[in-house]
């Protein structure tokens, strides 16, 4: 499946838990910022690579990245301003296994 949008026509992109799935970050990243106008953000909410590397369903065709990797290849395929929020929050019990859970919002200009 292909996605058309038209050059320069977002004002911004938002996907939460998507980069997990993302093969190619660097060809992802350069479709998308040619959807975008000028100063147009886009934000990517994730979980960190250490909660990530605890969940045991993540063996399972995820590809986990360290929020640093994710800005550095934004900033490589023309993001600017490219920052990162990290969020604790606890931790959760399913049966006998505690898990951390957080978050990291990283978003960028163009």
């Amino acid at each position: 499946m292909s996605v058309d949008i038209g050059k320069s026509s977002l004002d911004g992109i938002m996907a939460v838990n998507v980069l997990y799935f993302i093969e190619d970050l660097d060809a992802f990243f350069n479709r998308i910022i040619s959807w975008m106008k000028p100063d147009a953000r886009a934000v990517f909410g994730i979980r960190s690579d250490d909660s990530l590397r605890q969940m045991p369903f993540t063996q399972y065709g995820f590809n986990i990245r360290s929020p640093d990797t994710i800005k550095s290849t934004m900033q490589k395929n023309g993001f600017s301003n490219v920052e990162s929020s990290y969020y604790d929050e606890g931790t959760v019990v399913f049966g006998d296994t505690e898990l951390p859970i957080d978050s990291v919002i990283i978003s960028g200009k163009i």
